[in-house]
């Protein structure tokens, strides 16, 4: 059974950092790094789905198309997120332990999405391929 939050209550907020405290305290070990760049991600079902769910409709606005992209959670205390490879965003814990209320990470997801749409990456990408 999935239960849907506001994203704009308190009982979001409280949901995803009651989620992310039982990460610190749970036996979960971090996901083998991800991809080269060593990542240490955090899979949790329940934080991945509520996360993907704030995605959902800012990802369809961007014309990014559903369940194109996924959100990451990266073990992590910076209050930070990043795009690597234009099918992930990454988001660190810090940012959500840090947010004050699920629209600060909201609009992290929709930052990120940003760059997705606006193709940074692959821009990135060809400028370093050109030097």
């Amino acid at each position: 059974m999935m239960v849907r939050f506001n994203p704009t209550s308190g009982g979001a907020r409280t949901v995803v950092r009651t989620a992310v405290c039982g990460l610190a305290l749970a036996t979960l070990a971090p996901v083998a790094p991800a991809y080269a760049q060593n990542l240490p991600l955090i899979r949790d079902t329940e934080i991945e789905n509520l996360l993907n769910d704030y995605a959902r409709p800012i990802f369809h606005a961007a014309g990014l198309g559903s369940g194109r992209i996924r959100v990451r959670i990266v073990q992590n205390d910076a209050f930070n997120a990043f795009v690597l490879d234009g099918r992930n965003v990454f988001i660190h814990t810090g940012t959500l332990m840090q947010a004050q209320t699920p629209n600060e990470v909201i609009g992290v997801i929709a930052h990120e999405s940003g760059h997705i749409t606006g193709g940074h990456m692959a821009a990135l990408r060809a400028r370093v391929a050109k030097d």
